[in-house]
């Protein structure tokens, strides 16, 4: 029996959170919805995002092997575009190692694996080339590639025109630790981190986000304990009913229970009234939020004209 080694702690703490099952299925896409699955392998969680949601799905995998079987998979549904590249920082061909579980192009040599070499373009410049504007959901699990493509995505200013990423960091590359500091503090400038279990898996949203998801969640939270609330007095009220028909010390451990029932609904009243107040308060910063971003605009719009203005008095005078 092999010893257990660090990252397999890592990945034994996820799943002890449960959190594969929960942390990464929170997601709010829809049939519009356009996801970027960079480092396709097998096209698992392609498949899954498109049965959940029925979004649109690209997906990047280098390997001719692997994109050749997720096009076979795919074959037929329009709402998934395989592309047989990977993604990063520059175009370049490099030489993958590979093995039964796992693909390198970092240095990380694999013994007995087999080498490939594939075609890599540039995040930003494949984003320009198709034409997208914005993108719901970024996955990123490329073997040591995802410093090179957020390092891209920050320099060229497309760091904002996406939602959120799952990233999957490694920390088998030369100064793995350094690097996924660097990456994190680049996505801390337009995202906040949902949740993040080192060299596992991490999930960031862009800030302006973050409000409606905290709003969703103190929603389902209201929800639970109305719910929860709504049970409490059902047994309240089976307990009034059973209290005439049994005996005087049976009433008294009765009246107990009552009386514990009775302070626990009191308490999710009051529970409910402080999250009512709290999800008013949230919905004030997002109207706050919207009013500065209309007001930004407006000034801008301003800017532009008078700068035109300015140019149309210029060449008249001319």
């Amino acid at each position: 029996m092999s010893a257990p080694t660090l990252q397999g702690y890592r990945v034994q703490e996820w799943l002890d959170e449960g959190a594969d099952g929960t942390f990464r299925s929170d997601y709010n896409l829809d049939d519009r919805s356009i996801v970027f699955d960079v480092g396709g392998y097998h096209g698992d969680f392609a498949a899954k995002i498109v049965d959940r949601f029925g979004c649109f799905v690209f997906v990047f995998e280098p390997i001719q092997e692997f994109s050749a079987q997720i096009r076979q998979r795919f074959s037929g549904d329009h709402r998934v575009k395989v592309f047989d590249y990977g993604l990063g920082c520059a175009d370049e061909r490099l030489v993958f190692d590979l093995d039964k579980d796992a693909t390198s192009a970092v240095g990380a040599a694999m013994p007995g694996a087999d080498s490939v070499t594939a075609e890599i373009r540039r995040f930003s410049a494949v984003l320009h080339e198709l034409g997208i504007d914005e993108i719901d959901l970024v996955k990123l699990n490329i073997e040591g590639g995802e410093y090179d493509v957020i390092s891209d995505i920050e320099n060229n200013n497309v760091i904002q025109r996406i939602k959120r990423f799952d990233i999957q960091f490694h920390d088998f590359v030369d100064s793995a630790d350094e690097k996924m500091k660097r990456a994190r503090t680049a996505l801390s400038i337009h995202h906040r981190p949902i949740f993040a279990f080192d060299y596992v898996w991490e999930s960031w949203i862009r800030k302006d986000l973050m409000i409606n998801l905290d709003q969703s969640r103190q929603i389902l939270d209201i929800a639970r304990l109305r719910d929860k609330a709504a049970q409490i007095s059902m047994i309240v009220d089976q307990l009034k009913e059973a209290g005439s028909a049994i005996k005087q010390d049976q009433n008294a451990q009765i009246n107990a229970i009552y009386t514990k029932l009775t302070a626990d609904q009191q308490d999710l009243e009051l529970r409910l009234s402080a999250m009512a107040a709290e999800n008013k308060r949230i919905k004030q910063d997002l109207e706050f939020a919207r009013a500065r971003q209309d007001r930004l605009l407006e000034t801008r719009i301003r800017r532009l004209a008078g700068q035109l203005l300015q140019k149309l008095t210029f060449r008249r005078s001319v």
